[in-house]
Formats: structure tokens, sequence, C-alpha cells
């Protein structure tokens, strides 16, 4: 779970498939040892296809999202004969929120409308 760093990049393969790109914020906090309370950010770089990708098309920066998948390694050379390699995660399930969070990242209010709700059992 994190943030959306930027808005969607959205693409098609010449065989019209949508390919959606983006990088996610997650943030963690924890107690370091001398007791201060730390906070650590990971950007992960995300691409969903076909169905994924249709959930995603309309994210914008700060969108909260909720996603998983699988890792990928790839590598390509640039012009200069550099190798250079991208770790990314592929998606299979991707939950996003529309609504621009004011939260520092916890999702202790993911999906919740703040509606009480009785539950009938």
């Amino acid at each position: 779970m994190g943030n959306l760093t930027k808005d969607v990049e959205i693409r098609y393969t010449k065989t019209n498939k949508m390919v959606c790109t983006y990088t996610v914020a997650c943030s963690e906090r924890f107690i370091a040892g001398d007791g201060t309370e730390k906070e650590v950010t990971a950007f992960v770089n995300c691409v969903s296809w076909n169905y994924d990708a249709e959930k995603v098309v309309h994210g914008k920066k700060g969108n909260r999202i909720m996603l998983n998948g699988r890792i990928n390694t790839r590598s390509y050379e640039d012009s200069n004969n550099n190798k250079h390699y991208v770790t990314e995660v592929i998606t299979k399930n991707v939950v996003l929120d529309t609504f621009k969070s004011n939260s520092t990242g916890d999702f202790e209010s993911f999906g919740n409308d703040n509606k009480s709700e009785e539950v009938p059992f």
C-alpha cells in the first residue's frame, strides 16, 4: 500500500493492449534503537496490464493505492552500451482510492467513508 508519486502513465502496445506505469511511495514507521520514531519510504515502480491497467488509468499524484503482484527485473543497454537494470512489480490485483489522502500514509482509513455501520451479527 502506498501513494502514487505522480499521475499514471498510459501506453498501448502494437496490439492495442493497455499498459500503465507508475511509482508508489510506501512508508513505514518504527521505533529506532535509541527510542526515537523513524519513518522510511520505499519508491516502487509498478506496471499494470489490461484489466489492472483499466483500474488505475485515472490515478493521480497522491491517490492511495493497494496492490499485489510479482517482482520482475529486466535489463537494457543505453546508447553508450551501459547495462541498466530495472526492478518493478507486475500487478495481479489493484485497488485505487481516487480521493486524495491527507494522512501520512498509514492507511488506517483506506476505503473508510467514516460512516458508522451496525453489523447485523
